[in-house]
């Protein structure tokens, strides 16, 4: 995380590059019990997701990593989760839990900017959040407080612990079996998650 200073209130660092951060959120998640790998390939492609999570209890979770400074980047980023990399085999792991996580500098500049009332930007990442959550992939927010969680819906029992920001704790309160239902029937459109 060369180059990159803590100066957001909720202790996130302002990236300058997609790089920056996803080597913020390696050093997160690998604090957090996480064996995390970066650039990984699909068994047999050319494509590599930014990042992968491994973790004993939530089993593997591939992490597509977007920059938003405008344009299509998020919709490329469904793109490829749907087209590209979900269900398929990394490191001989079925992979088929899947994570947008979206770094919007001007949603950080407005939390940080005392006085600013416009919400445009937050609107943004809801719309984002939901529209991921519809097709049964999670989204990771960074810009939320006191810690960061990776939600596949607006219930609690739909959020996974990420970890904290700005020094809490996240009390998790989230159902497996009930995220995996969601991402079987969303993104895979399939009644079970053994399905897969």
């Amino acid at each position: 995380m060369s180059g990159v200073t803590e100066t957001s209130d909720n202790g996130l660092p302002y990236f300058d590059s997609e790089q920056e951060f996803q080597d913020y959120l390696e050093v997160k998640f690998e604090a957090e019990g996480f064996d995390v790998i970066q650039e990984v390939s699909p068994h047999g492609s050319r494509y590599r997701a930014d990042l992968l999570l491994l973790h004993d209890e939530y089993g593997p979770i591939g992490m597509e990593l977007k920059r938003l400074t405008g344009g299509t980047d998020a919709g490329k980023a469904h793109q490829q989760i749907v087209r590209q990399y979900s269900g398929r085999k990394y490191i001989g792991r079925k992979v088929k839990k899947w994570v947008f996580a979206p770094y919007m500098p001007k949603l950080q500049y407005d939390l940080d900017t005392e006085g600013r009332t416009d919400k445009f930007q937050r609107g943004k990442l809801e719309v984002l959040e939901h529209f991921f959550q519809a097709y049964g992939i999670g989204v990771l927010n960074v810009h939320s407080r006191p810690y960061a969680r990776i939600k596949w819906g607006a219930n609690r029992t739909h959020m996974l612990p990420a970890f904290g920001m700005a020094r809490e704790i996240y009390e998790p309160d989230y159902d497996l079996d009930s995220i995996e239902e969601r991402i079987a029937t969303r993104l895979y459109e399939v009644t079970s998650y053994g399905d897969i």
